[in-house]
């Protein structure tokens, strides 16, 4: 029960939200209504929402590329393991799109006053909604978990909490729902602790560094 999930992570969630009001204004929201053709052309097999939450995820954890890899290449083509064709117009096209996207999202969790968003319709059903909180934690966790278990190990202890909150989050759609109208407010909470999980992630990796 979402209700249930949220009490537990309440606590944290209040321990961590003061440090994330200092942050610059507000931009504006990215349309990724135009990505999915360039998604496909170089065979990422993934929706809006989960490219959002792959990137997003592998903004939470950067490693630099592995030596010897051309830096002109975008480090995320590296990290997904990509192929792309660079003779290929329509692939340089879309790696020059996909990139503007990668690298707004990097703006929008270093500069924004808690308006880094998770692209949910929040006027779909509470149900649908909880399948695509879900499905985008998953998403994230797995570009996160990508650069290692040794840089998780790496991690400060509430980081790694956070980091284990945000796999019972990815379970959620195993949850049943009752009262409708709880529900959405526990979803609305729920999607809240999420976003701030992921600016504490994102700033102790790039503001915080040990």
């Amino acid at each position: 029960m979402l209700l249930v999930l949220l009490w537990q992570l309440l606590l944290e969630y209040c321990t961590i939200i003061s440090k994330l009001f200092a942050r610059l204004p507000i931009m504006k929201a990215y349309n990724t209504k135009e990505l999915p053709p360039f998604l496909q052309q170089i065979g990422m097999n993934a929706s809006a929402l989960e490219a959002h939450a792959l990137f997003t995820g592998l903004q939470c954890n950067a490693r630099a590329p592995s030596e010897g890899k051309n830096t002109l290449i975008p480090a995320w083509c590296e990290q997904l393991a990509l192929e792309i064709d660079w003779r290929n117009a329509l692939d340089k096209e879309a790696v020059q799109v996909l990139d503007q996207f990668y690298q707004y999202i990097g703006n929008t969790l270093r500069n924004t006053q808690m308006t880094f968003a998770l692209p949910i319709n929040d006027n779909a059903p509470v149900v649908e909604q909880v399948e695509d909180l879900a499905l985008w934690v998953q998403g994230f966790l797995y570009a996160f978990s990508l650069a290692g278990e040794q840089s998780l190990r790496q991690r400060n202890q509430q980081s790694r909490e956070m980091v284990a909150d945000l796999v019972q989050i990815s379970r959620a759609m195993d949850y049943q729902l009752d009262d409708e109208q709880d529900d959405q407010q526990s979803l609305i909470e729920l999607t809240e602790y999420v976003k701030v999980v992921v600016i504490s992630l994102f700033d102790e990796r790039h503001l915080y560094p040990e």
